[in-house]
């Protein structure tokens, strides 16, 4: 299952770098549920095998742009 909104350029998925809801949360300084809650309302681009998800590194830092207002050139 993934839940993420199509970026304006797609990646190669060789160049996806996953991160953990863990590691998420560090970033975010939020609690990993919070990480998680985020995702499943679709605030944040998560991909789920089977009972793992993760998160594709720069789909999220696009996000998280995209939500400040920067526009990425």
């Amino acid at each position: 299952e993934i839940n993420m909104q199509v970026p304006s350029t797609m990646l190669p998925v060789s160049s996806l770098k996953m991160l953990t809801a863990a590691q998420v949360a560090d970033l975010l300084q939020v609690s990993v549920p919070h990480v998680y809650r985020m995702a499943k309302e679709g605030q944040i681009p998560s991909i789920t095998f089977g009972r793992s998800v993760r998160f594709p590194e720069a789909l999220l830092h696009e996000t998280l742009l995209r939500s400040l207002g920067v526009q990425d050139e």
